[in-house]
């Protein structure tokens, strides 16, 4: 249903708000009067936890009643953390030996295999086994979760972007770990993106990749995208499962969505302004030490997947919304289509990809304002303290700086993939109208989890992660 526009200005403005917010819907200031639609959903109402079951320390749980809009668990977290309040320890439970005592849910393994079977243990051995708890991944399924976000590193040995996200009361972290890891392949994204803050976020990366290449200077520092506050309200959607190669740690991994607020500014004694900068895509994998692509959606060949949603939680207090601006880049030909939704408490981007290889990155403004009366919706959380920075991966492996140079140039030398075209001068702009959200029952809400759907890596794929393995293990030093 197509909410109505509102005019600029005037009691036409003010008729058009009414309209909009009868009762016994909040009142929208007459602030957000705008080219766009004001929406202002009713409040939802409280409903009471529906947990899923969990036997098991490593089964996941979830509140039925509280998934996401895809369908998917929203801040799952494991059956033994919702009963002792802390994250379970594979590895302490000895999962590892004995697993099945440990899930009934049948995790999914992604271990890596290689090209040349030849080598495969060698290189395994030295970079996906040796120390790990197991080698590889075990994947649960596709799920969401809402925290704070911060800058991990960039992996120098395989190309990704590693974020730490801390969710509330520790919702899915595991062993000794902090926060969920989120990790993404640059050369599966970044090297994609199309929109200003996210080719400012790739460049600061390639800039400090550069500089230690040339001048020896390593820098493992936040860069000013995500460096300038203790951390960043997010939504991130992706892949959920424990990283054997480092300490069954849980992850994200891939990376299918991610919304980021970098902005939220007060405007008046009623509203706040937003930016959000978000990214979405359905197919991703999950680094050197795997073998397969996975999907978010895999319909049949021909056929574009589901329509996806990236969610923007409001800020506390906030009954009304405004699109003040926004805009979307794809990363492919074909027809991507990209619309802002509304549900109670969420502000929605319902993308529709051609194909399942596709993806788009994009920003996004919004203001909200309080109903009438009441006091302005809050910045909630940007005054969150900084975390110090703890040494990098990178730097833990390779603790000798002129070591660390010279392994890097060696990874360097070897030939990358050549990203896809991109479509940036096809960017194109949110026209600021707002349709109320229809909701629809998926899996999350049945009580199941949503498996991706995989497939073997290309071979090229798997000969150059050889390529970067031999590399690292000629520098290793025995642990």
């Amino acid at each position: 249903m197509k909410l109505g526009r509102l005019l600029a200005g005037g009691a036409a403005a003010a008729l058009a708000v009414g309209a909009a917010c009868s009762a016994p819907q909040p009142f929208c200031p007459q602030t957000l009067a705008s080219n766009g639609a004001v929406a202002c959903p009713a409040p939802q109402p409280d409903r009471p936890p529906d947990w899923t079951a969990g036997a098991r320390p490593f089964d996941l749980v979830w509140d039925k009643c509280h998934a996401d809009f895809n369908g998917l668990p929203l801040d799952p977290r494991w059956a033994a953390q919702r009963e002792t309040g802390a994250p379970p320890d594979y590895e302490a439970l000895g999962c590892a030996t004995a697993s099945d005592h440990c899930s009934s849910q049948a995790p999914a393994s992604d271990t890596p295999e290689r090209a040349n079977p030849a080598k495969a243990r060698e290189l395994v051995a030295g970079e996906c086994e040796l120390g790990a708890v197991f080698p590889g991944h075990l994947n649960w399924g596709v799920a969401a979760y809402r925290g704070r976000l911060r800058w991990g590193e960039y992996s120098w040995s395989d190309g990704d972007y590693n974020l730490d996200l801390e969710t509330a009361d520790g919702a899915g972290v595991a062993g000794a770990a902090t926060s969920v890891l989120l990790e993404f392949a640059e050369a599966e994204t970044a090297d994609r993106w199309g929109t200003s803050w996210w080719r400012g976020l790739k460049a600061e990366v390639d800039s400090a990749t550069e500089t230690f290449r040339t001048k020896g200077f390593y820098r493992a520092a936040p860069p000013r995208a995500l460096g300038d506050r203790g951390g960043y309200k997010a939504v991130a959607i992706g892949l959920l499962g424990l990283d054997g190669v480092h300490g069954a740690q849980a992850e994200l991994h891939p990376v299918f969505a991610l919304a980021v607020r970098t902005r939220c500014d007060p405007q008046g004694e009623s509203a706040v302004r937003e930016t959000w900068q978000f990214f979405l895509r359905n197919e991703g994998g999950e680094g050197d030490c795997a073998s397969h692509r996975h999907y978010w959606d895999r319909p049949p060949r021909g056929q574009p997947p589901a329509p996806h949603f990236v969610e923007l939680p409001w800020p506390p207090g906030a009954a009304c919304v405004v699109v003040e601006e926004g805009s979307w880049a794809p990363w492919q030909e074909g027809d991507l289509r990209a619309t802002v939704e509304v549900a109670p408490d969420w502000t929605l981007l319902r993308v529709a990809l051609p194909d399942r290889r596709a993806g788009v990155d994009g920003a996004i403004t919004l203001v909200y304002a309080a109903a009438q009366g009441s006091p302005a919706p809050s910045c909630d959380d940007d005054a969150a303290p900084r975390r110090p920075r703890a040494a990098s991966e990178f730097e833990r492996r390779f603790p000798d700086a002129t070591e660390r140079r010279q392994v890097l140039g060696e990874l360097l030398s070897i030939p990358r993939p050549t990203p896809p075209a991109g479509c940036r001068a096809h960017e194109q702009r949110f026209d600021g109208s707002i349709d109320a959200h229809a909701a629809v029952d998926g899996p999350a809400q049945r009580g199941a989890l949503s498996r991706p759907a995989t497939e073997p890596m290309p071979n090229g794929d798997a000969a150059l992660k050889e390529q970067r393995e031999e590399v690292l293990r000629r520098h290793e030093k025995p642990r």
